[in-house]
C-alpha cells in the first residue's frame, strides 16, 4: 500500500470510527481521539466531580495492513460552571483583567482551558473571555428550529432557550469565546464546565490518591470495556 493511499485510507477509517462513536453519543475532548459519554458519568462528592470513563482509539499503518487501537480512558470534569469559578475570583479580589488571563489561549503561564457545554455536552478550547458581550446583548444568525434551510437573527438568551429549553439565570454574565475559521463563536459561562482537575489539584497526593480508585485500571474491566466497543464498530455496518 503506497503512503498516498495509506493516508486516506487511516484517514476514512478514523472518520467512520468517529461516526460510530457519536452515533452511540460519545463525544470527543480534546485533539486527541478521546471519546466520552456524559451518561456514563460517575459523581466523585467530595471534590465536587465527575469522573467520564471513555475510550482513546487510534487507527494505525502496521505489516502494510490497517489496525484500530482502542484503550480506556477517563476524564475528570468539574461539577460547578464556569460561571460559579468566575463568581469565586470576583468574591475573592480578582480584578476582569486577571480573570481574563486564566482564560487566554496567549497566556503561557496557563494551560488552555478546555470546556463542555451542558446542553449539548460539546467540548471546545477556549480562546479568551469577553466582558462586553452578554447574552442579552450578543446576536447572531442561526439556523431556524423548523426550518434549516432558513436562517433567522436572535439572541443568545432566545437561541439556548428555543433550541434546548435552556433559561439563563444571568442574561448579563460575560461570554467565552472560541475562534474558529475566523470567527469567533461565543458561550454562556453559566451552561460551561471545566474539562480539567481544578488549579493545584495535581500537586495534593491525598487527592490524586481519591482519583485512583476511580479509574478504569483493574486489567479484566478495561477487557471487557474495550471488548464492548469493538463489537459496537465492528456490528455497525461502517467496517
Amino acid at each position: 500500500m503506497n503512503s498516498e493511499l495509506a493516508h486516506k485510507v487511516l484517514n476514512f477509517r478514523n472518520i467512520t470510527v468517529k461516526a460510530v462513536m457519536r452515533a452511540s453519543e460519545f463525544n470527543q475532548i480534546g485533539k486527541l481521539p478521546k471519546y466520552f459519554r456524559a451518561a456514563d458519568c460517575v459523581p466523585i462528592h467530595q471534590h465536587d466531580l465527575e469522573m467520564w470513563p471513555g475510550y482513546l482509539t487510534q487507527t494505525r499503518l502496521c505489516a502494510n495492513d490497517i489496525f484500530l487501537n482502542v484503550d480506556t480512558s477517563a476524564r475528570f470534569i468539574q461539577k460547578q460552571t464556569v460561571l460559579d469559578f468566575i463568581r469565586q475570583m470576583i468574591g475573592m479580589g480578582r480584578s476582569k483583567d486577571q480573570i481574563s488571563k486564566i482564560f487566554d489561549s496567549s497566556n503561557q503561564d496557563t494551560a488552555r482551558k478546555t470546556i463542555i457545554t451542558t446542553y449539548n455536552t460539546k467540548s471546545y478550547q477556549v480562546d479568551g473571555l469577553d466582558w462586553t458581550q452578554s447574552p442579552r446583548t450578543h446576536v447572531f444568525e442561526a439556523p431556524h428550529k423548523k426550518d434549516k434551510t432558513k436562517v433567522v437573527r436572535m439572541s443568545m438568551i432566545d437561541y439556548l432557550k428555543e433550541h434546548y429549553g435552556v433559561t439563563l439565570a444571568d442574561p448579563n454574565q460575560p461570554l467565552l469565546f472560541v475562534n474558529f475559521r475566523d470567527k469567533r463563536h461565543y458561550y454562556p459561562p453559566e451552561c460551561c464546565r471545566d474539562a480539567s482537575l481544578p488549579e493545584n489539584f495535581t500537586s495534593d497526593s491525598r487527592k490524586m490518591k481519591d482519583l485512583q480508585d476511580f479509574k478504569i485500571s483493574d486489567p479484566t474491566k478495561r477487557m471487557d470495556r474495550i471488548c464492548a466497543l469493538i463489537s459496537k464498530i465492528m456490528n455497525s455496518g461502517e467496517f
